[in-house]
């Protein structure tokens, strides 16, 4: 009868923890998807530091306003994709998301940046 007892508590534990494991996921995927800065008043996200890609002029840029800060070449032969024009910094450590996907022939690797400035090499 124990055993019987401690299996039931044991089922319902068990079905209660997993749908809230999965809601979670949905929450973290819905988190790292957002694509600004929460509305802080007085803000101002013109200022914040962007990163954008030339891809004519093989280089990626950062810059603040309009003015270029700091200018990287890279090789011709490489190719640099971002799902995004440009991804902003703030002085948090927040960042927009981006994706740079980066390829020489059948060589390829992703660099993922996520909301709160974490940087994943795949």
């Amino acid at each position: 009868m124990e055993i019987i007892f401690v299996l039931v508590i044991i089922s319902v534990l068990v079905c209660g923890i997993i749908p809230l494991y999965l809601a979670m996921g949905k929450f973290q995927t819905d988190y790292e998807t957002v694509d600004d800065f929460p509305g802080v008043p007085g803000r101002k996200y013109e200022l914040e530091p962007k990163m954008y890609l030339d891809t004519v002029q093989h280089r990626y840029l950062c810059r603040t306003e309009r003015k270029i800060k700091q200018s990287w070449s890279y090789s011709p032969d490489i190719h640099i994709a971002c799902n995004r024009s440009e991804i902003c910094f703030s002085k948090t450590g927040e960042a927009t998301n981006g994706t740079y996907t980066i390829s020489k022939g059948k060589a390829q690797r992703r660099v993922i940046i996520d909301r709160v400035g974490r940087i994943r090499i795949e």
